[in-house]
């Protein structure tokens, strides 16, 4: 896991941690970082998963994909979203997949879940 993962996990105490520390400094990367923990946020939110169902389903994917090639659906995804979210939260969840780039299952990997 990395660190930024770790992190998310604790989102909302990164973010304030976060925006402390550019209050503090005028270093630019500071901002920077605090812009891309606003994103991930925002991408976190839209998809109504929390930080470890994004990290599980990426570790489902990735695995998956190792000996099955991506069939260009999100089978997998959805596969994986019956065994692990509420069927009320399946079309908010691939809507919010949808809007950050995860069209198929190895786009969900790429473009959603590589924070």
């Amino acid at each position: 896991m990395s660190y930024i993962q770790c992190y998310l996990l604790h989102y909302e105490k990164a973010l304030s941690f976060m925006e402390k520390s550019c209050a503090l400094s005028k270093d630019r990367k500071d901002r920077i970082n605090l812009a891309t923990l606003r994103e991930l946020l925002a991408l976190l939110e839209s998809l109504s998963l929390r930080p470890e169902q994004i990290i599980a389903l990426k570790d489902y994917l990735g695995n998956t994909l190792e000996t099955d090639d991506c069939d260009h659906s999100l089978r997998l995804t959805e596969k994986w979203l019956k065994e692990h979210v509420a069927p009320d939260a399946h079309k908010t969840v691939l809507a919010g997949l949808r809007q950050a780039g995860g069209y198929c299952d190895c786009e969900v990997i790429f473009n959603v879940s590589n924070f």
